[in-house]
């Protein structure tokens, strides 16, 4: 929703700059919201999406949800930059986990495995 009515705001705004003698609502039409369905990631590789707005059948859960919530996240990402990041992102959750406590925990293993080898 928020991207619509950003999209929305910036054609209002362009126009009010080009007819500055308009208000606001002479130059726009009021919002509308148009559904175009929802994603939702559900944890484990998983995801679930609901396009029946679009089309009656678009109904998925599991694993092609999940990439297609991925596919999606990455394409409506703006910069080049978040497109080259992100996927970098993943594959280190994905290697590491989420928690930064997994760093805490490796280290710990590390410190007694040594502590056993030396004591």
């Amino acid at each position: 929703m928020a991207n619509q009515q950003a999209i929305y705001l910036r054609k209002a705004l362009n126009q009010l700059a080009k007819y500055p003698e308009r208000s606001f609502t002479d130059v726009a039409a009021p919002f509308s919201f148009k559904n175009l369905g929802s994603m939702a990631y559900i944890g484990n590789w998983e995801a679930v999406v609901d396009m029946t707005k679009i089309n009656e059948n678009a109904k998925e859960s599991g694993k092609l949800a999940w990439i297609f919530w991925r596919s999606s996240y990455l394409t409506m990402s703006v910069s080049m930059r978040n497109k080259m990041i992100i996927p970098m992102y993943w594959f280190m959750t994905w290697v590491f986990g989420r928690d930064v406590s997994s760093f805490q925990e490796y280290d710990r293993r590390k410190r007694s495995m040594n502590a056993e080898r030396d004591g």
